[in-house]
């Protein structure tokens, strides 16, 4: 069923009633609604296909799979030697202002 989930209250998969698509606040798609039997609350991740672009660690993260590679242990930026804007992690939404030009430090 597509608008079904799983309700805690009621332990069982039931119907959603009042459906209505939402982002968590870790920018996930949602479904929110309320159970058709007791009326409790409920909501159920939604799986997000591969998006194209993206950060360039996961994108490689997907095709190397299980391996680790060496900048997976930092969560920080990496940068390039002789590079600010750069490398693995780097956050360039901070880093560079809205017309593309890097803020001043």
């Amino acid at each position: 069923m597509k608008d079904a989930a799983y309700c805690v209250k009621c332990r069982k998969m039931t119907k959603t009633t009042e459906v209505r698509n939402d982002v968590s606040k870790n920018h996930r798609k949602i479904v929110r609604g309320k159970c058709a039997k007791c009326g409790s609350k409920k909501s159920r991740f939604i799986k997000s296909k591969l998006q194209k672009g993206g950060d360039f660690v996961n994108s490689l993260n997907t095709f190397t799979g299980r391996v680790k590679l060496p900048w997976a242990r930092f969560s920080g930026e990496m940068h390039l030697p002789g590079h600010n804007l750069t490398g693995p992690g780097t956050k360039l939404d901070k880093r560079l202002k809205v017309d593309g030009t890097p803020k001043s430090w």
